[in-house]
């Protein structure tokens, strides 16, 4: 029997120095680990703390017990040769109310894993990236006052439309590719299933005022973040979502990366399917190329067969429109696979692998205009 499991997603950070005034504003902090940050938060003065070692380099890493730091304060502790939890536990013994950590490598903030001791910590812990640090550090003679808290409430996504319905695709997903008996046939590399339910939340909240050009945000919601939780907003337009076929090159084995790479194409074949057959709100008996399109992605899903790639999902979509609708709507798919350089002559190379795809942005030649036809060797 399936089983969802809905988060809630945790609110951004705010880091907002308050005095000096020639530094105040906001700043970029790192999730940690210890007490969580609240709405309320931790208000305070910054010290830089003095462990009494200089054995590697600095007395500000923190890695011994504290020396005559002010209780109440929070900890300005540099990165460096032990562990995140045992600078911000010392910073605790010491009475301090927080802990900052500044990276030494970077511009960033850094992730920060607790280690051995750190699930002793119950002060909030975060990180600041290298060049914001050195800001603080250049100013705390002129006292450095901060504030530390969340700058929204938690998020219920089982209150985002887009996050229900996404998730509740994975079971479509996998229950029809491969037959409802195996649902273990989207295990590849290059398995799209993030994809599918990105394009199922794309279409279930789809208005009949929409536009294709328009931006559409996953997860924007929960995440409070405008933009939403994948790399681009989905949109035809390609200077709201640039992705192609190769972006797969830079997937380093995330699966919601990947899937964002095939939602884009799907989303380019509905608007195709919308712009040719119009636009039925009524998502149950519609006629419209919005209900087209649902339908062949849906029945590519049972076509493509055990383990699929893009090309394998592509060439799913378009014999199911052979089957369905006698091949009537073949270019417009094509276009819409083109358009972001899974085109006719793309080469996906293994569907174990990404980073080994190959864009092309040409069209069968039963679906070339005059100004698609390629000559070779410059003859017609």
């Amino acid at each position: 029997r399936p089983r969802m499991q809905m988060y809630y997603f945790n609110a951004p950070l705010s880091f907002l120095v308050n005095a000096p005034a020639n530094i105040a504003g906001p700043y970029t902090a790192g999730a940690g680990f210890g007490g969580e940050v609240t709405a309320v938060g931790v208000t305070g003065d910054l010290e830089l703390v003095d462990d009494g070692d200089d054995s590697t380099g600095t007395f500000s890493d923190g890695c011994q017990s504290l020396v005559g730091f002010t209780a109440g304060n929070i900890a300005l502790i540099d990165r460096g040769a032990c562990e995140f939890g045992d600078k911000a536990l010392n910073a605790e013994n010491a009475g301090a109310s927080a802990v900052v950590i500044v990276n030494n490598a970077g511009d960033e903030p850094m992730s920060m894993a607790e280690g051995a001791n750190g699930g002793s910590v119950t002060i909030p812990t975060l990180s600041l990236g290298q060049s914001n640090g050195d800001i603080l550090k250049n100013e705390l003679a002129n006292g450095v006052n901060v504030s530390m808290k969340k700058a929204n409430v938690d998020r219920d996504s089982d209150f985002d439309n887009g996050i229900i319905i996404h998730e509740y695709g994975h079971g479509i997903s996998t229950r029809l590719t491969g037959g409802a008996g195996n649902a273990s046939c989207l295990q590849t590399a290059e398995q799209m299933g993030e994809g599918w339910s990105d394009f199922f939340a794309l279409f279930m909240t789809a208005k009949s005022d929409d536009t294709a050009d328009q931006a559409m945000p996953m997860g924007s919601y929960a995440t409070q973040n405008a933009n939403g939780i994948r790399t681009y907003p989905y949109s035809r337009d390609i200077q709201v979502n640039p992705h192609t076929f190769e972006d797969l090159a830079f997937a380093n084995g995330s699966p919601h990366y990947v899937g964002s790479i095939w939602a884009a194409m799907l989303w380019e074949v509905y608007w195709n399917l919308v712009d040719k057959h119009g636009f039925d709100a009524d998502l149950y008996k519609g006629t419209g190329g919005n209900n087209m399109a649902l339908q062949l992605v849906m029945d590519g899903l049972k076509l493509q067969g055990c383990n699929p790639g893009f090309i394998d999902g592509r060439d799913g979509i378009l014999l199911a429109d052979q089957q369905n609708n006698g091949g009537a709507n073949q270019c417009d798919i094509w276009q819409g696979f083109a358009k972001r350089g899974l085109g006719f002559s793309a080469d996906g190379g293994s569907v174990n692998n990404t980073g080994d795809e190959t864009n092309a942005f040409d069209l069968p030649v039963e679906c070339q205009g005059p100004s698609d036809i390629i000559f070779e060797d410059g003859f017609e």
